[in-house]
């Protein structure tokens, strides 16, 4: 799908995180400042979360295919690893979202992780998130380690395999329960752009 309005952006590019975790000898890995949100029940967290191994941002769309199609292997990540140390949270971005939608959205899916709304795209600009469905991957210091897919089922819009063949975000997830030290990464996305209004100019 493709939407057509001036006004609309995306909310950071993929570039400019790239540039911020593969720059000069100056630049630094991206880091998530500590930020306090209220789930879509209310509840408070911190992202990241203090008491997990890694918290896992999912950036998911309400209308978008893409991210829905992924539902039941988000609640399958969510049931194999968080017990295991791993928090989640299912980030609804984008100035197209209300919160009410998105408990309508949680509701209808079942989707397993606590929701939040991001309707100001403060969370994914923190990041650099710009799609739905993408997964960001945070330790517990904040630092940045993953961005991207989940797995390379779609290899883009409308080219779906049968079956992923890389699983990325359970590579990194099992990574860090081993304890291994991990280089930050990024991969492509594909699905739907998470979108907000472009500052006015004076």
């Amino acid at each position: 799908m493709i939407m057509r309005f001036s006004h609309i952006t995306r909310c950071l590019s993929l570039s400019f995180f790239l540039l911020l975790i593969a720059g000069g000898p100056s630049t630094q890995p991206a880091k998530l400042q500590d930020i306090t949100v209220r789930d879509l029940a209310n509840v408070e967290h911190h992202l990241p979360d203090p008491a997990a191994k890694a918290t896992v941002l999912l950036f998911v769309g309400i209308e978008c295919p893409v991210s829905n199609g992924y539902v039941p292997e988000i609640n399958r990540l969510v049931k194999a690893y968080r017990e295991r140390g791993i928090a989640f949270y299912a980030i609804y971005s984008g100035t197209d979202v209300t919160a009410e939608a998105a408990v309508r959205h949680q509701k209808a899916f079942e989707l397993s992780p606590a929701g939040v709304a991001d309707v100001d795209c403060s969370i994914a600009n923190a990041v650099g998130a710009t799609m739905t469905l993408e997964a960001a991957v945070v330790l517990a210091d904040g630092s940045l380690i993953y961005l991207g897919r989940l797995d390379d089922q779609y290899a883009s819009l409308g080219k779906k395999r049968f079956a992923a063949i890389t699983h990325d975000l359970q590579n990194v997830l099992d990574d860090v329960l081993a304890g291994k030290v991990i280089e930050p990464r990024v991969t492509r996305a594909v699905g739907c752009a998470i979108v907000k209004l472009e500052a006015k100019k004076p």
